[in-house]
């Protein structure tokens, strides 16, 4: 019997996704939902996620690796770096050349708790133990048709298969949202670490302007990790490799600096 999961990042995409199982408008219907908290994610989106789970005819399971702020701070102190790596954005010592550290966070704080959720809570293996051999799970992505480079998946296993319901559907962000209005749902929060270097401006003058403690947390968090990078540099979370309580939003979204990179092409917030 072959169960299906939902990876729910709580965003716009994978909330709609489980709306419309939840109205039968995608099937089967999930046996289960799984969120993965970093333990840094906006106070919005674990209000949505609250409301959310209210709506659901199925379970949401709630699975966290640990508070991905602490990690970077106690763990790459302790250990030398060796905490998973944030693409944060590095200011070499010597040539003053902006670089990026390779993003290892999505991997281990929203994927591998999701397979190790399915594989020890549903399929009931111990670490290590080898999974079946058939296909036994439907793993579904919210993920929208506009979107379609984000289907980046390195490796799967023989016994799960990943689904993207919303491509079938050929449905874009947009469409989702239009889902979301007609049928009188609220909409949905933008599911982000706070701390994620991908951030765009407008979504930094959000957190700046939108909740006081939030904003004060990353400039404190930004601030923290700037002497962590090693021989690699000074570490800061904007491109512009300021520290953030300095970064003129405001004049870098109105000359167009908002789309020198593209949104985090992982499965955070779908």
């Amino acid at each position: 019997m072959i169960q299906t999961v939902l990876s729910l990042g709580a965003g716009v995409q994978s909330s709609t996704l489980a709306l419309m199982a939840a109205q039968g408008e995608v099937t089967p219907m999930p046996d289960v939902a799984v969120f993965a908290d970093t333990g840094y994610e906006p106070k919005a989106v674990y209000a949505w996620l609250d409301w959310l789970e209210k709506q659901l005819p199925f379970p949401v399971e709630k699975v966290t690796r640990g508070n991905l702020r602490d990690d970077q701070i106690k763990t790459r102190v302790r250990a030398k770096n060796r905490a998973a790596a944030l693409p944060y954005f590095t200011l070499d010592p010597n040539t003053q050349d902006i670089g990026m550290l390779q993003r290892q966070c999505t991997a281990e704080y929203k994927i591998q708790p999701v397979t190790k959720y399915i594989r020890e809570q549903i399929l009931g293996l111990r670490p290590r133990q080898r999974a079946p051999k058939e296909h036994v799970i439907d793993l579904w992505y919210g993920i929208s048709y506009d979107e379609m480079q984000r289907m980046k998946v390195p490796f799967v296993e023989p016994w799960r298969r990943n689904v993207y319901p919303l491509i079938e559907k050929s449905m874009r962000r947009g469409q989702c949202l239009e889902w979301m209005e007609k049928n009188r749902y609220p909409k949905p929060p933008r599911s982000a670490c706070l701390c994620c270097p991908f951030h765009s401006e407008a979504e930094w003058l959000d957190i700046k302007n939108g909740d006081p403690e939030e904003w004060k947390d990353v400039v404190e968090f930004d601030n923290a990790i700037r002497k962590l990078g090693g021989e690699r540099g000074d570490l800061f979370l904007h491109r512009s490799c300021k520290p953030l309580e300095e970064v003129d939003f405001f004049t870098l979204e109105n000359a167009g600096q908002m789309s020198l990179l593209d949104e985090c092409h992982g499965y955070c917030g779908v």
